[in-house]
């Protein structure tokens, strides 16, 4: 489906560009016909030279006016965005009485199950087997401000939960599962720096599997953080992190992964080690070839020293004779 639809909108960019390109021909020509009418007494150079110039000039303010309407357009859908997150979004809500604000998600096995209204609605409830409650009070413009207390079913919620907020801010905080890196944003549009909230393993895999649409299984991934203060950490999956009031608690169990690399290098470790063998093995051979080298001397020294030998018998021989 998805290959059918890029080749559909393919074929329309296509089609566009064909029907932009034939336009601007068709707009080169309107002006150099105005321009051989207007100046038919001129030479023709003079006549490229006026249409070059009345080219440009047309080129230039059709630009200036395009430029200057689409900051209008810009500005305009700025201001409208604002008007509709201040003014427009907090009446439809103030009319329908928050019906379409779900301030408590149920959430089971990473899927959210049930959406009810506000906590009242979730002491009647009766499925209350979940594995992790998000209960939000909502502001009416801004999504930072939408504080979420994480808890589970034995939740129970005081008034002033969602004023204890934890001045902790994250310049990176990362999950890692499979070589690949998700970022994880903890202020929009749930903030979930409060006070005494724990990130575990529950809330991880609902926000992969909402924000990403990914599985997420256990002692398969990793957290990197790091804070204002420049404080780092990577925690491997089990493990938990606690917001304090200006500070974290946090507690790793897992071992990490072997990485890729560790891998590589073992393979180049084998690697040089087979080439050090080899090297050594052609090392021997060659004192082997040396040595056999040195036997074939010896070998030939000798047959020379007993070629003398005879040939000085022989001259005694001789000299005897004589």
């Amino acid at each position: 489906m998805t290959f059918i639809l890029s080749n559909c909108l393919n074929i329309i960019f296509d089609g566009m560009r064909i029907l932009a390109l034939f336009l601007y021909l068709l707009y080169q020509n309107l002006v150099y016909f105005s321009v051989e009418i207007v100046y038919l007494q001129y030479s023709t150079e003079d006549k490229i030279q006026k249409y070059n110039a009345c080219l440009l000039d047309i080129n230039t303010t059709c630009s200036n006016i395009t430029y200057d309407i689409s900051w209008k357009c810009i500005e305009i859908f700025t201001i409208a965005k604002e008007i509709y997150k201040k003014n427009m979004l907090p009446q439809f809500h103030l009319l329908t009485n928050n019906y379409f604000k779900k301030e408590i998600i149920l959430v089971k096995s990473g899927s959210e199950v049930y959406y009810l209204h506000n906590w009242d609605e979730y002491v009647n409830h009766e499925d209350k087997n979940v594995d992790m409650i998000l209960y939000t009070k909502f502001h009416d413009t801004e999504d930072k401000k939408n504080y979420t207390i994480i808890g589970d079913s034995n939740l129970q919620p005081k008034k002033s939960m969602h004023e204890e907020k934890c001045s902790i801010s994250f310049i990176i905080f990362q999950l890692t599962v499979n070589c690949n890196k998700y970022d994880i944003n903890l202020k929009e549009p749930f903030n979930f720096l409060l006070k005494n909230n724990t990130l575990k393993h529950s809330f991880f895999k609902w926000y992969m599997k909402r924000i990403y649409d990914i599985t997420l299984e256990q002692d398969s991934y990793s957290v990197y953080y790091m804070t204002q203060d420049m404080t780092i950490s990577t925690l491997n999956s089990p493990f938990f992190i606690k917001f304090n009031e200006d500070s974290i608690t946090s507690f790793s169990s897992g071992k990490p992964k072997k990485n890729l690399t560790i891998k590589e290098s073992t393979v180049d470790k084998d690697e040089k080690e087979e080439s050090s063998d080899e090297k050594e093995e052609s090392s021997d051979e060659k004192e082997e070839s040396s040595d056999d080298k040195e036997d074939v001397l010896d070998e030939d020294r000798k047959n020379i020293l007993i070629n003398d030998i005879v040939r000085n018998e022989k001259l005694k021989r001789r000299t005897r004779v004589a």
